[in-house]
């Protein structure tokens, strides 16, 4: 068909206009998008901006925390020769704002934050939450150098002053960091911390424990734009412990003064070894170097001094290390010690908090301190001395027999109720005693039980010193007078305890079926310059800690009171075995007709509650006959809950089954600072942020659940 001209025409203009209106729409699609993907681009960088403004803000919060964990654990510390009364005139100003007399023990101000329950801590109010005067921050800024508070980061001037740092903190209003980013000077950040102070405990003379709370961090951060993002982080440990004292040496688990089994070891450098079979719940320290080989696990603290073998010397304030100190440890096999440093560079995600050194990998629950201050043992026994001859029991010579016993019901002074026994033999002489809930004690005499009174000390003069109950007195007889003694719990037999024991077994190869020794409300020190055999089971009524290995300890019944503390001054504390080696000498005898079977022993699988602590010459806590015997592992272990305090690492048995094993469960009372009564203190004052319960230290820290929000 013929087209005209005309009509051909106005097709091709159609068609022009159509390409350009596609044209046009593309255009106007293409701007759009590429408007919608700026202001996109836009949205996500001031999205990222704020996000970077919150999450700074809670990074200034952590470096305030850091800074008052730092100030706490490591550089507030009192020198040793602090008195008494200058730590409780502190400690009464930051509960009462004046200087008052304390309580000997108990709740000073405020809560028992390791006792309460949740809602309690919730609502417990900040005993500083008002700013107060500068002399009620007296104990945080005494012992802190305007140097050690520029060391963390906060300069002291007129107007920035030690205890400004803390009142700021600790008030209510907290610390304000709001700020800017110097990259985007017109995004901002609104952040604040503080702390609580919830309450203050003193455990003993000298122990004291503060609690203190960190809320939540909120951190928000804003962009000219109008977008914001909010970041809520919380810390680490609902409450944290500040401990300030001359601690218990009841508060370890085990403590090593020679980290070697006699000096002939330490001469020859043949050291002790953490194995995998190697466990302990609480706080383990050595002022020495120690050696790992396998998993050996720790569920507490874990520090060393460093000391090298045979460095340790003694004086007359007790013993110190005669060189510098090694910070490390040995691993494995190898006779080099791995210093901190070396364990950060070891490969394999090894550092010095987690180290994994020649393939070995200890397990540290807390955070390890490989260059801890050297910790001295007492010099004597005085102290326990003087308590036992006012208020205790003193026995001289060899005590041939010691018991402790409880009876459910046993009439005392016309009531009838449960009482603590305590049965001895000295000189021949065998002497019944008993006290219940009211710690008065009474004496079997005449075919009954009298109301007793300590017998008064007799001293004997010698070359101008004073020796208490040298001559007689210190024990009990029937009292002839109105009054009646009040039992202090501290027992102090002077030339040691031949047979120390407690209530024997219904079924001999049964541990469970061993009656308590020590009444649920009994607290007693058993204290000599001599040796301590124990001979049998010696339990509490009431237990802490129903676990059955360090790994489950199961310490729950923190409230419990009983405690029995065993310490040897001037030798060992000994657990004696069935066997004994026949000739003189021989240590390790296994083979038959080489040994031979004592009349008095600890039962297999010997149970064993208290905190034990021998510091003579060589003084240790070991199996007596731990090399003697048929070498198939037929004694079972030591089950032991508490704690070991030794000059020397006592062995217990031998890799090819003489012995006794080792099952420690630690009482975690101890580290809350309940201690067996008069049982030795350490003579630093030593101060140390630690979690809830006190069983290792911890830093003030940020990094748990973290919540987000804005737009």
């Amino acid at each position: 068909m013929n087209v005209s001209r005309k009509t051909e025409g106005a097709t091709l203009v159609l068609t022009v206009l159509m390409v350009l209106l596609l044209m046009a729409a593309v255009i106007v699609v293409t701007s759009q998008l590429t408007i919608a993907a700026r202001r996109n681009s836009s949205d996500q960088e001031s999205t990222v901006r704020v996000q970077y403004a919150a999450e700074s803000g809670v990074s200034r919060a952590q470096a305030r925390l850091n800074a008052l964990s730092l100030l706490l654990s490591k550089d507030m510390q009192p020198p040793a020769s602090t008195g008494t009364t200058e730590i409780q005139n502190y400690v009464s100003q930051l509960c009462t704002g004046t200087t008052v007399t304390l309580p000997t023990t108990g709740v000073i101000c405020g809560i028992d934050a390791s006792t309460a329950s949740d809602s309690t801590i919730s609502a417990a109010s900040n005993l500083l939450g008002t700013v107060g005067p500068d002399a009620r921050y007296g104990l945080f800024t005494a012992y802190l150098s305007d140097a050690q508070m520029a060391a963390r980061g906060y300069t002291v001037n007129s107007t920035n002053t030690k205890a400004a740092f803390f009142k700021s903190l600790f008030s209510d209003a907290g610390v304000s960091l709001n700020g800017s980013l110097t990259s985007a000077a017109n995004d901002s950040i609104a952040t604040s911390v503080k702390a609580k102070l919830l309450g203050v405990v003193r455990d003993a003379t000298d122990q004291y424990r503060i609690f203190v709370q960190v809320p939540d961090v909120t951190s928000t951060g804003s962009a000219s734009t109008g977008a914001s993002r909010q970041l809520k982080v919380d810390v680490t440990e609902p409450v944290y412990t500040l401990r300030v004292g001359r601690g218990s040496f009841a508060e370890f688990a085990l403590f090593t003064n020679h980290h070697f089994s006699d000096p002939t070891a330490e001469t020859n450098n043949s050291r002790i070894v953490f194995t995998a079979n190697t466990k302990f719940s609480g706080p383990v320290h050595s002022n020495q170097n120690v050696t790992f080989q396998g998993n050996a696990y720790f569920g507490g603290d874990f520090t060393s001094a460093g000391c090298p073998a045979n460095q340790i010397r003694t004086g007359t304030n007790g013993d110190y290390c005669n060189s510098g100190a090694n910070a490390g440890a040995y691993f494995g096999s190898s006779t080099t010690l791995t210093t901190p440093a070396q364990m950060d560079s070891a490969g394999n995600g090894s550092t010095r908090n987690d180290p994994v050194v020649n393939g070995v990998t200890p397990d540290l629950r807390g955070t390890p301190d490989w260059s801890h201050d050297f910790i001295s043992l007492p010099v004597n026994s005085n102290n326990q001395l003087s308590a036992s001859q006012n208020g205790g029991l003193y026995i001289p010579g060899t005590t041939s027999n010691l018991s402790f016993a409880v009876n459910s019901s046993l009439s005392l002074g016309g009531v009838t109720g449960k009482a603590q026994l305590i049965t001895y033999t000295a000189g021949g002489t065998t002497t019944q005693l008993a006290f219940g809930a009211n710690n008065r004690m009474y004496i079997f005499s005449g075919g009954s039980w009298q109301p007793a009174a300590q017998v008064p000390c007799v001293p004997l003069v010698q070359t101008g010193t004073t020796a208490p109950c040298a001559t007689s007195g210190g024990g009990w007889a029937v009292s002839t007078a109105a009054a009646q003694g009040i039992f202090n719990g501290v027992i102090y037999a002077q030339s040691g305890v031949s047979n120390l024991n407690g209530p024997a077994r219904t079924t001999a190869s049964d541990p469970t079926t061993a009656p308590p020794a020590v009444a649920d409300f009994a607290q007693m020190t058993l204290a000599s310059s001599g040796d301590i055999h124990i001979t049998s089971d010696l339990k509490y009524e009431d237990p802490p800690c129903t676990g059955t290995s360090a790994l489950d300890p199961q310490c729950t019944n923190k409230s419990a009171r009983n405690i029995l503390g065993l310490y040897s001054a001037g030798g060992d504390v000994q657990i004696d075995s069935k066997y004994y080696c026949t000739t003189s000498g021989v240590v390790q005898c296994s083979s038959s007709g080489t040994y031979g079977t004592r009349t008095t022993y600890a039962p297999p699988n010997v149970t064993i509650q208290a905190v034990m602590m021998a510091t003579g010459t060589t003084g240790k806590v070991w199996v007596n006959g731990y090399g003697a015997g048929p070498a198939n592992n037929s004694l079972g272990s030591v089950n032991l809950l508490g704690g070991i305090i030794e000059n020397y690492y006592g062995a217990f048995g031998v890799t090819n089954g003489t012995g006794f094993g080792r099952n420690y469960i630690y009482d975690t009372r101890t580290s809350d600072g309940i201690a067996p009564p008069a049982f030795p203190t350490q003579q630093a004052w030593n101060v140390k942020v630690q979690n809830t319960t006190g069983t290792f230290a911890v830093p003030i820290r940020v990094g748990g659940t973290q919540i987000q929000g804005g737009n």
